[in-house]
């Protein structure tokens, strides 16, 4: 299955694709273009529905425009969690809660077709199970494990793509303000991927560089879709910076 796949292939209600066609999302690659903000614009798409509506993608290997890639990750320790995690929509979450399945490891003690057995869950919510459960690379006993194959696949061509297009464009494209751009000059980064290279600590320890100039950086590398891996370490930073000034 590719991008250009019809979403009516995908496991979503009649309701949900009439929406989302009413607002002329045909396709995957349609749809993955959204985020969950644009969806839940859409006049009749409630909460509920964009649960089945991101299962859907993840379960192909896909993510949405602005989603990271760990979404699609399997959880180390995934069978004593909750079966919240999965974002099973409401109806066959309440039918499984009801029939006290409360962690993944406790769903998955069930065969696929056993879940028939648990009152109100019909043919279509087993298949929003699975969904929820293959969005997360995790399959039931009695599948078999090609069922995955597609999503690896299309996870890995991501992954793949994403490498080759690693950033090696010139900082110029990042329009910073001068007295930033001759910083980052002076210090021979030229290109944006030789400034992804540094950590939030080690750009600290540039001269002139202080932790206002590394969050200007940091939004402005933002607006164009790059980040630092530990981003967030400025926050440690400032208040590095605060316990030095008291002293």
């Amino acid at each position: 299955m590719n991008k250009l796949m019809p979403i009516e292939e995908l496991p979503l209600s009649s309701r949900t694709i009439s929406e989302l066609k009413r607002e002329q999302i045909r396709t995957v690659q349609d749809l993955i273009l959204c985020d969950e903000e644009k969806l839940m614009n859409f006049r009749k798409l409630y909460y509920r529905r964009i649960y089945e509506i991101k299962n859907a993608v993840h379960e192909l290997g896909f993510i949405f425009a602005n989603e990271d890639i760990s979404v699609l990750k399997t959880p180390d320790d995934y069978l004593v969690q909750s079966i919240a995690i999965l974002d099973i929509p409401l109806n066959p979450l309440k039918a499984l809660k009801s029939a006290k399945i409360y962690t993944i490891g406790e769903l998955l003690s069930y065969k696929s077709h056993e879940l028939k057995q648990i009152p109100f869950i019909d043919n279509f919510s087993i298949r929003l199970i699975k969904a929820s459960l293959h969005a997360k690379g995790i399959i039931f006993q009695d599948e078999d494990n090609s069922i995955l194959d597609e999503r690896n696949h299309n996870i890995e061509t991501y992954l793949s793509e994403e490498n080759l297009q690693q950033p090696k464009e010139k900082i110029e494209i990042l329009n910073l303000p001068n007295y930033l751009y001759c910083i980052l000059k002076r210090n021979k980064i030229n290109t944006v991927e030789e400034l992804l290279s540094y950590d939030i600590m080690s750009l600290s320890k540039i001269k002139h560089l202080g932790i206002a100039n590394i969050k200007k950086i940091i939004d402005i590398l933002s607006i164009h879709g790059y980040h630092f891996e530990d981003e967030n370490s400025i926050i440690f930073l400032k208040t590095k910076v605060k316990k030095i000034a008291k002293i």
